[in-house]
């Protein structure tokens, strides 16, 4: 998804505004248009943050992802990875948020807020992108609260062929920590916070600026939530 992103949610609001009489208040946009629990409009809405504060992000993230003075050729959401031929387990899957630099390193995000560790996931997108671009990729895992991925997603115990007929994905065996990035959206809220500093400082308040403080916010109670339903859990 590209950077008209925020300009589609703002018209879907005066949409609404039109056919309505509700009230939209500043807090509750996302709210309104029923999309703030969606994995989709988080990677779509990140996506677009992102892309369009990199300098901001490189600069904040440089402790995690070594980049420095990278410019963007190339990103997208659901970038397809295809399946792997002669797997018999693995699915067509889906790059969450991706973004290709003019030196040819690769950052992919996996997004989990809501939705499970799907087979050998993260361990497929790793083979896939090494394969296609021929670069170790920064794989990033980004959940609420940073946890590790789970052995399911970063290992394969193979298929139920004969040795010599194993799929190519199955050399990897299992991903190292190494291989991979935790990512908390907690680090993300951190990142907003500066930028929310820099929109104050510089006087840039407008409608895209809003809505990314909306979102600061919908992300404070996801996790806010998370960690209440935690306690609740291990009492």
């Amino acid at each position: 998804m590209d950077t008209n992103y925020v300009g589609m949610v703002l018209q879907e609001v005066q949409k609404i505004k039109q056919k309505t009489s509700i009230n939209i208040a500043d807090d509750n946009i996302f709210s309104i248009l029923q999309i703030e629990h969606k994995e989709r409009f988080h990677c779509r809405f990140l996506h677009y943050l992102i892309k369009t504060h990199w300098r901001d992000f490189e600069e904040y993230f440089n402790y995690k992802f070594k980049l420095e003075n990278e410019n963007i050729a190339f990103s997208c959401c659901e970038y397809s990875c295809g399946s792997l031929q002669g797997c018999e387990k693995a699915v067509d899957g889906y790059v969450d948020i991706f973004f290709q630099m003019q030196s040819g390193k690769i950052l992919a995000f996996e997004v989990k807020l809501y939705a499970d560790d799907q087979p050998e996931q993260l361990l497929r997108y790793k083979y896939c992108l090494k394969q296609r671009f021929g670069v170790n990729p920064i794989l990033i895992y980004l959940t609420l609260d940073g946890k590790m991925p789970s052995l399911e997603s970063t290992s394969c115990e193979g298929c139920k062929r004969k040795r010599d007929r194993l799929c190519h994905i199955h050399q990897y065996q299992k991903l190292e920590k190494n291989d991979y990035i935790m990512l908390s959206f907690q680090e993300i809220v951190g990142w907003i916070k500066t930028l929310e500093n820099s929109f104050v400082q510089t006087g840039n308040i407008s409608a895209a600026t809003g809505l990314i403080l909306q979102y600061k916010n919908i992300l404070e109670r996801e996790i806010s939530m998370q960690k209440v339903v935690s306690e609740i859990l291990h009492t």
